[in-house]
């Protein structure tokens, strides 16, 4: 009976985790300010986060690289190497790059502006303010980064983690760590 009951509770716990990658987006009008009421995405972004959600499910470093590849001037970590060959060493290395992606697409985006264009960042926690942190802000944080990156980020020593940019044309920008 005790054994029911703990599968049980475990089982309800793991239905209380980050929810799937959501189709609605936060505008935020204020750059610091905690995202506000969510809207939809456009449709060319959602295709890019359904490509990009399959990735982070059933794919690979290579097929990370592919779609980075289509961007010019796509930004990563990679510094001189080639997309493919970064990602690919993080993995051997046992930080898996597609878990990251995974990760901060569970999250609600926020909008930013960026060269005169719309652009959807995930996680939206990437964009708050340490001053505008609420307590689901703080939450959230803490989940993704873990108490020290969460601490450090409310100190203000900006994002340490993954963050994702996607253009409002379903441009897939940028996926890096660290702060700006």
């Amino acid at each position: 009976m005790r054994l029911l009951s703990a599968i049980t509770m475990l089982a309800l716990l793991g239905a209380c985790g980050p929810g799937p990658v959501s189709q609605r987006v936060v505008v935020q009008n204020d750059p610091v300010a905690a995202p506000a009421a969510p809207i939809e995405l456009p449709a060319a972004v959602v295709a890019t986060v359904n490509d990009l959600t399959e990735i982070a499910k059933d794919g690979s470093t290579w097929d990370m690289a592919r779609l980075a590849r289509a961007t010019p001037g796509f930004r990563s970590n990679a510094g001189e190497l080639d997309h493919a060959d970064y990602w690919y060493l993080k993995y051997r290395t046992g930080d898996w790059p597609m878990e990251h992606l995974g990760r901060v697409l569970a999250y609600a985006p926020a909008v930013t502006e960026l060269d005169g264009q719309l652009v959807y960042v995930w996680p939206y926690m990437a964009n708050v303010a340490p001053n505008a942190m609420t307590p689901k802000v703080r939450r959230d944080a803490e989940l993704i980064l873990g108490a020290e990156g969460a601490q450090r980020f409310a100190a203000g020593a900006g994002w340490p983690g993954y963050r994702l940019g996607i253009s409002a044309d379903g441009t897939w920008r940028y996926f890096y760590t660290g702060a700006d």
